[in-house]
């Protein structure tokens, strides 16, 4: 994995104040009340993010609830992300992945962790129809059709495009996934648990803002 290094902003301000989050608004591996945190950008038609999510997870659990990673899907898929100028076929449908992720983590913030494991560890990645319908078992049918409607979900996939946008126009390379700490970005595959492991310790990531 390549690794752009540079000044970065403290408390989850990113790049320079132009990007500040709340990681009690948003999907995470890891436990809510980690005191550290880094940003994962990723795609759940991306192989390597796919790959990724596993080694995110024994990262989290070997802190003992010290760091956490907060995860923004940013697809592939120019539907929705004005940077891709075409979709990959691997990529068709990146966006609807997207959504349906974001709507479950708004309609029960408790299925999420569930409904990522399943479609990030299914062997093949699910149909859109299959994935769906994981989603309305987790939430119930309204309650995702609510939150699919609702301006949180529109917002909050446009917010982690454009952060994404601006994260590849820092290091000057669109590749998924994308590890953001408080000093670098990293981005690009990376093969196992120990190199995840070594990436974090080489760099500083984000305080948990105080109350």
């Amino acid at each position: 994995m390549a690794v752009q290094t540079g000044r970065s902003p403290r408390q989850l301000d990113l790049f320079n104040g132009r990007f500040a989050l709340n990681p009690d608004d948003l999907p995470q591996v890891g436990s809510n009340s980690a005191p550290a945190f880094v940003v994962c950008l990723f795609d759940y038609t991306c192989i390597h993010c796919r790959r990724l999510h596993p080694l995110l997870k024994d990262a989290a659990a070997r802190s003992k609830g010290q760091l956490s990673i907060i995860t923004l899907p940013a697809p592939l898929d120019s539907d929705c992300n004005p940077l891709i100028p075409a979709t990959q076929p691997a990529n068709f449908g990146a966006c609807d992945y997207a959504r349906l992720g974001l709507a479950v983590w708004r309609a029960r913030p408790n299925a999420f962790r569930e409904f990522d494991d399943w479609l990030l560890g299914s062997a093949e990645l699910p149909s859109p129809d299959q994935v769906r319908a994981r989603a309305e078992a987790l939430v119930g049918r309204d309650a995702l059709e609510e939150a699919l409607r609702g301006s949180w979900v529109r917002d909050q996939l446009k917010w982690d495009v454009q952060l994404y946008m601006a994260s590849s126009a820092a290091i000057r390379n669109a590749r998924l996934p994308q590890l953001i700490f408080a000093d670098a970005v990293a981005y690009g595959d990376i093969e196992d648990t120990e190199a995840l492991e070594h990436l974090i310790q080489s760099h500083r990531p984000f305080a948990r803002p105080a109350p």
